[in-house]
């Protein structure tokens, strides 16, 4: 079976193997050793097998000061005015229908979004996100949205 084939199978699934790996490592690796001595390794101690793998290390592993930043984060410290490309159209922190406070933030554009809130069961946040386009304008994003809020998170970020 050609490979166009297969990857459009009922039976074919995509599932996320560095996600598992990276929530694990906690269990191997003590992050929080390594912060407190205001360590920043500078090698890749996966021997060059992870140099990809970073961003989602890194912002699994993030103090716990961000998690709590962002659960009390609100729309005027969201400062930036474009996702991806397109006008940023609104940015709450409450829920249309009721009000009721929505554990984080979510901006939105015309065509996109993403909301990010701290985990309820992990030492992390997690930003949820949608585009109708494809997968580059998802992860271009998503990228957008790590930047936003690492600004609105940390102010020094900003310039």
């Amino acid at each position: 079976m050609a490979l166009s084939q297969a990857r459009t199978a009922a039976t074919t699934h995509e599932h996320d193997y560095l996600g598992a790996h990276v929530a694990d490592l906690g269990s191997t690796i003590d992050f929080g050793l390594i912060r407190s001595a205001g360590l920043h390794p500078g090698v890749d101690p996966l021997g060059r097998a992870g140099v990809h793998y970073w961003a989602r290390i890194a912002e699994c592993y993030r103090p716990q000061t961000q998690k709590q930043a962002l659960a009390k984060l609100t729309p005027a410290q969201i400062t930036a005015t474009e996702l991806a490309g397109e006008p940023i159209t609104s940015v709450i922190d409450n829920a249309l229908g009721n009000d009721a406070p929505i554990g984080g933030i979510k901006v939105s554009t015309k065509g996109d979004w993403f909301a990010a809130r701290p985990s309820g069961t992990e030492d992390i946040y997690k930003i949820y996100a949608e585009s109708f386009r494809d997968d580059t304008h998802l992860r271009r994003l998503l990228t957008d949205a790590q930047r936003i809020l690492d600004a609105a998170l940390d102010p020094k970020e900003r310039s």
